[in-house]
C-alpha cells in the first residue's frame, strides 16, 4: 500500500510539473540577465564575473547602443577557497558597474560606476571589497587601452570628467536634450541655432573635438596629474615604465573621389604623442604620420616602438612599418623598407598590421619588399638591412600565436602544429590548442595582438592542461573542453545551460566541481520547443545547416505557420544554432522564444549571398524560399504559411524579399534600409559632432561593406535603385509592419520613406515610431508594445491563434 501511494505521489507530482510548465512570453524576456565577460588576475587568484541585468531592472535606457552600462553587475570568486560568487563591491542599485584592468599582482581592479548622466572610475581592493573612487572616469576603450597599470601602484589612463562620459554614451542622452534645445532657441528667440560641416576647403567649419586628458593616478594617494590634453584613443607604457606612447585624432582627412573607402577608413588624422613619464614632458617627432589603430609595440627592454604609419594622402597597403625611438627631447622616426608588411582586415574594415618583436628584434608577418611578385606572406625578422625567416620550414603557415618572452624564445601555436623555439633549438609540440584566458580591460588592439609578449601559454593537449614556458612545461591536470577561461593555477570556469536555458557557472580543476553562480533560474519553470537543424543545399549546391526553433506542444498533423529570421551572410554551423536561437537568449532584437512561445515555428536561414556581387537584394527571395521549402520538406512546419521579421540588415532582406516574391503571408521589418539612396548620405547629426561626422563608415557600409553595392550612387544609380525595396515598392503583396526607433542613426527616416510608399498605393501597412529608441528598442515598454503589436500583426496574417498550440492570450 505503501509502494502504491509513494507511486501516486510521485504521478501527481509530475503531472504537477507538467502543468506548471508554460511557454516563454515577451515578460519572461524582460527578466533574463546576461552572463557577460570574465576575468582572472595574473595571480590566478580571483575571478571576476560581469553580469549585465535584465531590462526590467534596469535603472535608465538613455545610453545609446550600450543600455547593458546601465545595469551592470560585478562578481568576485577566490579561487584559493572557491565557493559562490560574491559582489566585487557594494553597488548602488541606480549605478552599473564594469570592471577594467587587473594590477600587476593582483591585488587590485579598476571599475568604473556609470550612475545617471555621470561616469566615475575607481580601484577596488579585491580581498575588501574597499574601493577609492577618483573623481575622474575611464574613457571607454573603442581601439585599444585606455588604462595601464605602471606597477602596483600607478595607473596611467585617457580620462574624463565625470559629468562627460564617452560620446558613445551621451550620445543616447544629448541627441535628445540637443534636438530640444535647438528649437527651442528657435521657436522661443529667434535662433540662431545652427550646426555647421564643411567639405573641401572649408573642411575645418566644423566644432573642435572633444578633449580628453591624459593622466597619471597615484593609487595610494588618489592624485590624479594630468600630462596633456587632447582627443586621445589609446595608449601603452614602455616595458622599462619610462615612456607611455599615445594616439589620438589630429586634423580632418577628406577622402579623395576614387578612394576605395573601407569601414576603418578615418575622417581624422591618428597622430602619435611619447610622454617621458619621470619628467612629465611630451616628445615631438613623427609629423607626417597616420597610424593604424591595430600596433603600438615597445621593444620588451628598451624603449623603441614599433608602429604602422602613412601619410594622409596614402591608402594603408602603402604604409610602413616604422621604428619610433626616444632621444633627447625629440622622437627620432625609421621606417622599416626590408618589409611590406601583410594587412589583415576586421569585419568592419579597419587595417591590422601584424608586427612585434622577439627579444629586441622587431618582426612582421609580410614579404621582403626586394622580392618579385610571388611567394607567400611569413613571418620576418629585420635585422640590419636584412628581412630573414623568423620560423622553421615547419611552423606553421599563419600561427594562432607567438609568445615571445624578453630573452627572444618563443612558443609558435597553429593550425600546422606547434613548436618552441630557443637557443636555435626547435621542439615540436603535439597535439595542442591554446586555452581561453582573456583578460579584462584587453579590448581592441591587445586583444587582436597574434604575437605578444609574455612568459607562458596554456594550453591544452588532448585532455590534459599544460603550462609552457620557454624552459619547459608542466602539467596542470585535466583540461576543460568547453572553458570559459583557464588561469594559470588550473582553475576552469565551465558555464553548462540546461534545456530551460538556466545557465549554471562552475569552478572545476581535476576532479572538484565548485558552483559559482546560476544565472535565470526562474526559466526553469518555462517550457521550450525543441531547437533543429535542417540540412539543404545552398546556392551553389553546397551542403548547409539552417536551424529551426519549434514552438512547446507541436504536433506533426497540425503543423505550425513558420517565421524566417534572414540575415544575408549568416551560415550556421551544424555543431549547434546561433546564439539567440536558443533557450534563454535575451536579445530583444528578434526573440524567437517570444515567437515560439505564441506557436509560430522560428527558422534561422544560412544565407551564404555571393552569387551576385554588388548586389545585395539579387535573389533573395529564392534563396530564403529553398530553406522554408527544406524545412517543410522535414515535416516541421507549414511551409504554405510563412511570415518573415528582419531586423537591421536582415530588415533590408525582408523588404526585398518581400517584392520578389508573393510567398509571404505577412512582412515584419524593424529598422531596416528600404532606400539607399537617401540613406547613403542621410547621417544623423546627433548631439556629438565634435566627435566625428561618421560620413566615411557609411559610404564603407554601403560601397564595400556589408552592402558592397561598389560604387557610390552617381556611379553606379541604377544598382542603387534596382537593391532598394522602395523603387520595386509596387510587387509587393503582403501585409508590412515597420519599426523604427527615431534615434536611429543606421537608418533614420527610412521606416517614413517605405511607409509613404505603400500608403501611396493603398496596401496594408503600419508604421511604429519609438521614441528616444536608436536601432535596437530596448526600454520594457516599448518593447513590450513592439512585440505585442507583432504577434497581433502575425495573428491576422494566419488567422486568430497562430498554430492554436500554445498561443498567448493576454496583449500589452
Amino acid at each position: 500500500m505503501r509502494l502504491l501511494l509513494q507511486c501516486a505521489a510521485l504521478c501527481c507530482a509530475l503531472f504537477a510539473t507538467a502543468v506548471q510548465a508554460r511557454p516563454f512570453t515577451i515578460d519572461d524576456l524582460m527578466k533574463v540577465d546576461k552572463r557577460s565577460v570574465i576575468g582572472a588576475s595574473p595571480d590566478g587568484r580571483w575571478l571576476v564575473i560581469t553580469v549585465d541585468q535584465a531590462p526590467d531592472k534596469a535603472p535608465r535606457f538613455d545610453y545609446g547602443a550600450l543600455p547593458q552600462y546601465a545595469a551592470r553587475r560585478l562578481y568576485k570568486v577566490d579561487l584559493t577557497h572557491p565557493g559562490a560568487a560574491t559582489p566585487l563591491l557594494a553597488q548602488d542599485p541606480e549605478a552599473g558597474y564594469t570592471a577594467s584592468a587587473f594590477s600587476p599582482d593582483g591585488q587590485r581592479v579598476l571599475v568604473t560606476r556609470m550612475r545617471g548622466h555621470q561616469a566615475e572610475s575607481g580601484v577596488v581592493e579585491m580581498a575588501t571589497g574597499a574601493v577609492r573612487w577618483l573623481g575622474v572616469g575611464l574613457d571607454f576603450s573603442l581601439m585599444g587601452r585606455t588604462a595601464q597599470w605602471r606597477g602596483n601602484h600607478q595607473v596611467v589612463a585617457i580620462v574624463n570628467l565625470p559629468e562627460r562620459p564617452h560620446f558613445v554614451f551621451r550620445r543616447g542622452w544629448e541627441s535628445m536634450a540637443y534636438r530640444s534645445a535647438a528649437a527651442k532657441v528657435t521657436a522661443e528667440r529667434g535662433g540662431p541655432s545652427v550646426l555647421t560641416i564643411g567639405s573641401g576647403k572649408y573642411l575645418d567649419a566644423g566644432a573642435p573635438g572633444f578633449q580628453r586628458l591624459l593622466v597619471t593616478i597615484d593609487i595610494d594617494t588618489s592624485k590624479v596629474t594630468a600630462l596633456a590634453q587632447g582627443e586621445f584613443l589609446d595608449l601603452e607604457i614602455s616595458s622599462t615604465g619610462r615612456f607611455v606612447a599615445a594616439y589620438k585624432y589630429g586634423a580632418e582627412i577628406q577622402p579623395r573621389a576614387k578612394d576605395t573607402i573601407l569601414g576603418g577608413t578615418s575622417s581624422r588624422r591618428r597622430d602619435l604623442t611619447v610622454f617621458d613619464l619621470t619628467s612629465g614632458r611630451s616628445l615631438p617627432g613623427c609629423d607626417d604620420c597616420d597610424l593604424s589603430s591595430f600596433l603600438m609595440a615597445w621593444a620588451p627592454r628598451s624603449d623603441r616602438l614599433l608602429v604602422y604609419a602613412r601619410r594622409p594622402d596614402q591608402t594603408p597597403a602603402e604604409g610602413a612599418l616604422v621604428l619610433v625611438t626616444p632621444e633627447g627631447d625629440r622622437l627620432a622616426t625609421r621606417r622599416i623598407d626590408q618589409v611590406r608588411a601583410h594587412l589583415d582586415f576586421t569585419y568592419e574594415g579597419f587595417e591590422i598590421p601584424r608586427a612585434g618583436w622577439v627579444g629586441e628584434t622587431p618582426v612582421a608577418f609580410g614579404r621582403p619588399r626586394a622580392q618579385s611578385e610571388g611567394g607567400r606572406d611569413t613571418w620576418l625578422a629585420v635585422s640590419g638591412n636584412k628581412a630573414m625567416p623568423l620560423l622553421p620550414d615547419t611552423a606553421p603557415a599563419r600561427p594562432d600565436r607567438i609568445v615571445s618572452d624578453a630573452s627572444g624564445r618563443m612558443l609558435v601555436i597553429g593550425d600546422g602544429g606547434a613548436f618552441r623555439l630557443a637557443g636555435g633549438r626547435v621542439t615540436a609540440l603535439d597535439a595542442v590548442t591554446a586555452a581561453p584566458t582573456p583578460n579584462l580591460g584587453d579590448q581592441g588592439r591587445p586583444a587582436m595582438a597574434r604575437l605578444v609578449g609574455g612568459e607562458q601559454l596554456l594550453l591544452r593537449r588532448r585532455d590534459r592542461l599544460i603550462r609552457l614556458t620557454a624552459q619547459g612545461e608542466q602539467d596542470l591536470g585535466p583540461a576543460e573542453d568547453r572553458a570559459l577561461i583557464v588561469t594559470n593555477t588550473g582553475w576552469s570556469v565551465v558555464a553548462d545551460r540546461d534545456r530551460h536555458g538556466v545557465e549554471t557557472l562552475q569552478a572545476r580543476r581535476g576532479n572538484t566541481r565548485i558552483d559559482l553562480m546560476t544565472v535565470n533560474p526562474q526559466l526553469a519553470a518555462i517550457d521550450f520547443g525543441d531547437v533543429r537543424p535542417i540540412s539543404h543545399k545552398g546556392p551553389r549546391g553546397e551542403m548547409l545547416t539552417s536551424w529551426i526553433v519549434m514552438p512547446p506542444g507541436w504536433r506533426a498533423d497540425h503543423l505550425p505557420p513558420m517565421v524566417v529570421i534572414p540575415y544575408p551572410g549568416d551560415v550556421f554551423s551544424p555543431s549547434g544554432p546561433p546564439t539567440d536561437a536558443r533557450p534563454g537568449a535575451g536579445y530583444t532584437t528578434i526573440a524567437a522564444s517570444v515567437l515560439a512561445g505564441h506557436g509560430y515555428a522560428v527558422l534561422y536561414a544560412s544565407l551564404p549571398h555571393d552569387r551576385f556581387p554588388n548586389e545585395p537584394a539579387q535573389g533573395l527571395a529564392e534563396e530564403i524560399l529553398a530553406v522554408v521549402d527544406a524545412a517543410g520538406a522535414a515535416g516541421l512546419a507549414d511551409a504554405r504559411r510563412v511570415a518573415i521579421w528582419g531586423h537591421s540588415f536582415g530588415g533590408q532582406a525582408a523588404l526585398s524579399a518581400a517584392t520578389q516574391s508573393d510567398r509571404f503571408a505577412a512582412i515584419v521589418c524593424t529598422s531596416g534600409i528600404a532606400d539607399m539612396v537617401t540613406r547613403w548620405g542621410n547621417n544623423v547629426l546627433q548631439s556629438t559632432p565634435e566627435e566625428g561626422l561618421p560620413f566615411l563608415s557609411t559610404f564603407a557600409y554601403f560601397e564595400t561593406g556589408q552592402m558592397s553595392v561598389g560604387a557610390p550612387p552617381w556611379a553606379a544609380p541604377e544598382r542603387y535603385t534596382r537593391n532598394s525595396a522602395l523603387f520595386q515598392a509596387d510587387k509587393i503583396t503582403a501585409p508590412v509592419l515597420l519599426a523604427y526607433g527615431d534615434l536611429d542613426e543606421y537608418s533614420y527616416g527610412q521606416g517614413a520613406e517605405m511607409f509613404a510608399a505603400l500608403y501611396r498605393q493603398g496596401k496594408d501597412a503600419k508604421l511604429l515610431t519609438f521614441w528616444g529608441e536608436g536601432h535596437v528598442v530596448n526600454a520594457p515598454g516599448n518593447v513590450r508594445r513592439l512585440y505585442g503589436d507583432v504577434l497581433d500583426f502575425l495573428d491576422q496574417a494566419f488567422g486568430k491563434g497562430g498554430s492554436g498550440q500554445s498561443a498567448q492570450t493576454a496583449r500589452p
